[in-house]
């Protein structure tokens, strides 16, 4: 009986993984300090989205869903004075929730960068170093 030498194809595979992996996190640092100056802006839609159809289908209870920066913030037409929960007008404010919108597109340099390594484009022409070499 002839049984494949294990040993060998581990001894072969294991650079070929390291390098994938080298890769891919060459290629997330890339693409995650492209995507902090740019993630509120590819939040825009999700946001517009959500403002249209929370105004639309509750009206009477969302007052206004606005998007500054990387925060969005819902204020709802009720308010709070000592604890209790009563309308905007009496209260004299509006309950706002905050929402990180970076947590809505953070996956978008990750399966950038994962999508690089893996259909090839990710060698990084020139670059000598031990991990970027075929």
């Amino acid at each position: 009986m002839n049984l494949p030498n294990v040993s060998t194809n581990a001894a072969t595979q294991a650079p070929k993984f390291y390098k994938f992996v080298g890769r891919v996190f060459i290629w997330l640092a890339f693409w995650f300090i492209l995507w902090i100056p740019w993630s509120s802006m590819l939040a825009v839609p999700a946001v517009r989205l959500a403002e249209v159809l929370l105004t639309y289908f509750l009206p009477e209870y969302v007052f206004e869903f606005d998007l500054n920066g990387t925060q969005a913030m819902m204020l709802t037409h009720f308010g709070e004075v000592g604890g209790q929960i009563m309308s905007a007008k009496r209260a004299g404010n509006h309950l706002a929730f905050p929402i990180n919108t970076q947590i809505l597109t953070y996956s978008f340099p990750l399966y950038i960068a994962l999508t690089y390594v893996t259909t090839g484009r990710g060698n990084l022409a020139g670059c000598r170093c031990r991990t970027c070499e075929n």
